[in-house]
């Protein structure tokens, strides 16, 4: 099911990300001042803002913590007008503010490096070129194309053997 999410959000364009991403936050934030300050939903704000952290920008998934975080203490704020109650929701939205940044910060940190990590799995460390790997992955993708169009194709293949050797100065 991730996976699916995962390409479902990969098709869409980082305003997009970010736009399903506050409406989820807005419906988290319905449902938490449905509930009442019995039941914390904090855990779940946490949703919208690692899908906007991962699948946009760090900068989009940082104004999701902001956004969460003011609607927690909005929520939070009591009835009665005392200082000391009041300092305390603000105190605890800037926990949670503190806490959602950290996750954001992570989770986009966290995809970097993935995403460098998916470019070196791809590209021969020696030569540069890329390796069997990317050329499967090519080919696998231009082989549909000339499915769907109902086009031939035509690939150029040179397989050097002992590339790696020669260029070291072993051959």
């Amino acid at each position: 099911m991730l996976s699916r999410l995962g390409r479902f959000f990969r098709r869409m364009s980082q305003a997009q990300v970010t736009t399903i991403a506050l409406v989820l936050t807005a419906v988290v934030a319905a449902v938490d001042r449905w509930l009442g300050h019995e039941i914390s939903l904090s855990v779940f704000y946490l949703v919208p803002i690692a899908i906007a952290a991962w699948h946009a920008n760090l900068r989009a998934g940082l104004a999701l913590c902001l956004l969460s975080s003011a609607i927690m203490v909005t929520l939070d704020l009591p009835m009665d007008p005392g200082i000391p109650s009041r300092l305390a929701s603000v105190w605890n939205g800037a926990a949670h503010l503190a806490f959602f940044c950290i996750v954001a910060y992570l989770l986009s940190q966290q995809k970097k490096h993935f995403e460098e990590e998916k470019t070196l799995g791809r590209i021969d460390y020696l030569t540069g070129v890329l390796n069997r790997r990317a050329f499967l992955e090519q080919f696998q993708y231009l082989l549909n194309l000339a499915t769907r169009l109902r086009t031939p194709i035509t690939i150029p293949y040179i397989d050097v053997d002992e590339l790696k050797a020669m260029k070291c100065g072993k051959g």
